[in-house]
Order: structure tokens, then sequence, then C-alpha cells
């Protein structure tokens, strides 16, 4: 029992870091402001970000403004750009320097299951709103009913 003991406390570190995120070069995230603004002067942000990361799953996409206010966002699908999701938020232009975006992935494919291994990243938004994008492809309407 001893022996498993000193096995968990000195091994468990190496046991959760199953990955490094930042090591992956496919998909990068990136965030765009929409051309829409609520009654408050609020305006829309749109993040998109891969779906899948090497061998991790998206499963969590939150942002926060720090000591001020956080949250997990909804994300779909992205229109136009396949293998990624998008999430909306509504911010003061004042605080895109300040918001940060956490991006959680972990192997578990449905989002559903016990998450035992994963990676994480932190951006901010405004370096998100900088960073490159993949060409958009918009898709081909669906076809009519009765055809």
């Amino acid at each position: 029992m001893k022996y498993l003991l000193f096995f968990l406390t000195f091994f468990s570190p190496f046991i959760f870091a199953c990955g490094d995120i930042d090591k992956i070069e496919r998909g990068v995230p990136f965030a765009e402001k929409v051309d829409f603004q609520n009654e408050n002067s609020q305006v829309l942000y749109e993040i998109t970000v891969p779906e899948k990361k090497g061998q991790f799953y998206l499963t969590s996409l939150t942002f926060e403004l720090p000591n001020i206010i956080g949250g997990g966002l909804k994300f779909d699908g992205a229109y136009g750009y396949k293998g990624y999701y998008s999430a909306h938020l509504f911010l003061n232009p004042s605080t895109v320097n300040d918001v940060l975006v956490h991006l959680s992935y972990s192997t578990t494919e449905d989002r559903k299951g016990l998450v035992l291994c994963g990676a994480a990243k932190t951006y901010t938004l405004s370096n998100l709103i900088g960073s490159k994008r993949p060409k958009k492809v918009i898709p081909p309407p669906p076809k009519p009913a009765g055809e």
C-alpha cells in the first residue's frame, strides 16, 4: 500500500499532463467584431475556435473579465468554417483588451463523459481579434424539399 501511495504522490503530475496544446499548429482560434450593437452601446464579438486540436476535443469555452465577471459560453458549429465552433459575446469595446478567453480541450469527444486528460489555453480577446483566420467557405444552399 505504501508503494502505491509513493507512486501516486510523485508521479501523479505526469499522469494528468497528457499533452501540450501549444505544440499543435493546426487550427488557430480567432475573433471578430460583428457589425451589430445593442441598446447599451455594447458590441457583439464572435469567437471562433477549432473543434479539435490534435487528439483533443473542445470541451468548454469560457470568458473572464478579471475581478468583475466570468462565465461559460455556448458554442455551435461556425458558419463558413468547417471544423470550428463559434460563440458570441456582447461587450463594451473599452474592455476588449482585458477580457480573457479560456479554451479547454479533452480526449472526450462527446463532452459528456468524465474528463481524465486534457489541455487548456487562455487568450486575450484583443489577441484573438488580431489572429489570422482561415478562408471562409460559404456552403451551398440546401436543396428545396421535393427535389
